[in-house]
């Protein structure tokens, strides 16, 4: 097999291996014999495979069924299926509520009698769910809607353990079954992820990571792009990320965990002073993804409010923010029509993934994409507009008239949907098609791409990129000095 692999499970009696894989014979769910390693067969192929990283496979105790998570129809929403090992029939345990990011992560309890798994609303908007093996009505654990960075069955089956930013930082807590005790362990207190419990023992492992976070400007060189340095504008390891530089180029604002939840912050150009824009606590949460308006005045972005992810404007001196899009559905990504009257945004308010529009004045809200799109930005005349898709690779342009969708760049890369900005009448993107990332200039009049810098690394997924007025300089988030580690404790049950 040529392609991805992961989420590996082994089989109760330790003779096979279930894992995930997207290769030359296709998406799906292979058995591994062990041994031979070699002796491999497809046996599932789900629709779609949502959040994989944090674990999307468990197989029952008994090695009779596995669960993973898969998406029923063409349904945005994720749900938990239970496959029969005998037959290799797949049927939906779970069916989350319409607009719903979904049912995540599940997990079979040691008895084999219960499976619990992450319920999202929105991908910062998380609980701890849990229902019996042969299928029935969810059950709540938690209900703080925060994130949830893994799940685990203590020995007994009487209660989970699981990793979450409930009280802050990312940390490891214990819950009974109808989340009436939980509390906070006195081990894995920091950036502690992926509990896993040992079967006998009573030892825990989990998972610590750190990074650095960095907002980068990468200035144009008249030398040659490789000349180009990119130099640290702010840093924390934080998060912080995605940026958008005021129209006259004196600030910028972006996203970061400084303070605790993520929130929009203000700089200077320069990174000389900062400040938080929105504010922690109330209604709002998980507040992402700056825009800032075409003159000045305002800053879109998206919030947490009620369980879904939702549109707000706020002016860049502060205030309050001002909610435009509303409903049982996840809206965001925002970007601003040229004219400034508009707010392009992803959502799945029509029962699946597409670019949306909505007045800056609020109102109801049109569908623009018959497919998926996402950071939706016109061309200075008004007349196209570019937009990429959460799920492939490259640019696409529409005429704002309407009519045909046509991809225009093959870059950057799936996941990367938010490195590139249309500035003037070029478009500045991440390229990835040398062996060295690079920001590159694709000239919309002669359609053709020039290197604008060359990066010493490739970015972290999902952040961006912004552009200063006049095109000579770029900001670009940046991740380095990354680094895991596994720690054991003991006595933790």
């Amino acid at each position: 097999m040529v392609g991805s692999e992961y989420s590996p499970v082994w089989s109760p009696d330790g003779k096979q291996i279930a894992f995930l894989a997207s290769s030359t014979a296709g998406l799906g769910l292979y058995i591994a014999t062990v041994p031979p390693a070699h002796a491999v067969r497809r046996v599932y192929i789900p629709g779609d495979v949502t959040r994989w990283d944090e674990g999307a496979l468990s197989w029952s105790p008994d090695g009779k069924s596995l669960v993973l998570v898969d998406h029923m129809e063409q349904q945005p929403s994720s749900s938990i299926y239970l496959i029969d090992m005998d037959t290799l029939r797949a049927h939906p345990l779970t069916a989350p509520p319409a607009g719903w990011e979904g049912d995540l992560s599940p997990v079979f309890s040691p008895d084999g009698q219960k499976i619990a798994f992450v319920r999202a609303s929105e991908n910062f908007v998380e609980n701890i769910e849990w229902i019996p093996a042969g299928g029935g009505a969810p059950r709540p654990v938690t209900n703080d809607g925060k994130v949830i960075k893994g799940i685990a069955w203590s020995p007994d089956s009487h209660s989970i353990l699981f990793a979450s930013n409930r009280a802050g930082t990312v940390a490891l807590w214990k819950t009974s079954l109808d989340g009436s005790v939980i509390e906070r362990l006195a081990v894995g207190t920091d950036a502690a992820t992926q509990p896993a419990v040992s079967p006998v023992g009573n030892r825990v492992a989990y998972m610590q990571a750190s990074a650095i976070s960095d907002i980068l400007s990468v200035r144009e060189t008249k030398i040659s792009p490789r000349d180009a340095k990119p130099t640290v504008v702010v840093s924390s390891t934080a998060g912080d990320s995605a940026p958008s530089i005021s129209p006259d180029g004196k600030q910028f604002a972006f996203q970061s965990w400084r303070l605790g939840p993520q929130q929009i912050w203000i700089s200077s150009i320069d990174g000389q002073t900062l400040r938080q824009l929105t504010p922690n606590g109330g209604p709002l949460s998980g507040s992402g993804s700056p825009a800032w308006s075409p003159r000045g005045d305002h800053i879109a972005f998206d919030s947490r409010i009620g369980g879904h992810s939702h549109i707000f404007l706020i002016n860049p001196a502060g205030g309050a923010p001002q909610q435009i899009t509303f409903g049982d559905v996840n809206d965001i990504v925002p970007r601003w029509s040229s004219d400034q009257r508009s707010i392009y945004f992803r959502s799945n308010r029509g029962g699946r993934w597409q670019l949306w529009k909505v007045s800056a004045a609020g109102g109801t809200p049109q569908p623009i994409t018959t497919d998926d799109g996402l950071v939706g930005q016109e061309s200075l005349d008004g007349k196209w507009l570019y937009f990429a898709r959460g799920d492939q690779d490259g640019i696409w342009r529409v005429s704002t008239a309407g009519g045909k969708e046509v991809r225009v760049l093959d870059q950057p890369l799936a996941g990367f949907w938010a490195y590139w900005a249309v500035n003037g009448n070029s478009i500045y993107f991440l390229d990835q098609r040398q062996s060295t990332p690079a920001i590159s200039i694709y000239d919309l009049g002669s359609q053709k791409s020039s290197s604008f810098a060359q990066l010493d690394r490739v970015p972290p997924m999902f952040s961006g990129l912004s552009v200063v007025p006049g095109g000579r300089e770029v900001l670009i988030s940046d991740r380095r000095d990354a680094g895991s580690h596994i720690s054991i404790a003991d006595g933790v049950f």
